[in-house]
C-alpha cells in the first residue's frame, strides 16, 4: 500500500480537488514530532551497535521519511530546519484533529516511538525488534489513508 501512496504522487501533476489541509497539516506536524524519538533511537541503537536491527529499522526510517516527504510536498510546504518538539497540548489538539482511525493509529505510532527511544538504550534486540515491526505497521496504516484522501480527490 505504502508504494500504491508512492506512484501515485510521482504519476501526478498536482491534486485535484481540495484535500482536508487542516488533517493533512496535523498529521504532517505530528509525523515531524515523531521523526524526533525515532532519529534519537536509531543513534542509540547505533551506539549499542545493534547490527540485526540496523536494515530492518533503515528501512522504516526510509518509509517514514518517504511519507513525511510526500507530506510535505502535498502541503506545498519548504524544507525546514531548526524544527521544534511539539508540546502535549499541542501533539492532543492535532490528533484531536484526525478522524477516529488515523488519531489510533498515531496514538499508537507516538507510543511506541517513544519506547524505542526509551528501550533502545538498554533493551534486547528482540523487544526492539517487536516494537520497529509495529512502527513500520503504523507508517504503513497512515500510507493507507493518505492513499484513501487522493483516490477520494482525483
Amino acid at each position: 500500500m505504502f508504494k500504491d501512496f508512492l506512484l501515485k504522487l510521482r504519476g501526478k501533476k498536482g491534486v485535484q480537488g481540495t484535500v482536508d489541509r487542516e488533517t493533512m497539516y496535523a498529521l504532517y506536524n505530528l509525523l515531524i514530532d515523531v521523526r524526533f524519538d525515532l532519529v534519537e533511537a536509531f543513534y542509540n541503537i547505533a551506539r549499542r551497535r545493534l547490527r540485526e536491527l540496523y536494515d530492518l529499522y533503515s528501512m522504516t526510517m526510509l518509509k517514514f521519511d518517504k511519507l513525511l516527504q510526500a507530506l510535505r510536498r502535498l502541503l506545498d510546504k519548504p524544507i525546514e530546519y531548526g524544527l521544534k518538539r511539539l508540546t502535549d497540548d499541542e501533539v492532543d489538539k492535532f490528533i484531536y484533529i484526525l478522524p477516529l482511525e488515523l488519531s489510533m493509529t498515531m496514538r499508537s505510532l507516538i507510543q511506541n516511538s517513544k519506547m524505542l527511544k526509551e528501550f533502545s538504550q538498554s533493551t534486547p534486540q528482540h523487544y526492539l525488534k517487536s516494537i520497529i515491526n509495529i512502527i513500520d505497521d503504523c507508517i504503513e496504516d497512515v500510507a493507507k489513508y493518505a492513499d484513501r484522501i487522493l483516490d477520494t480527490y482525483q
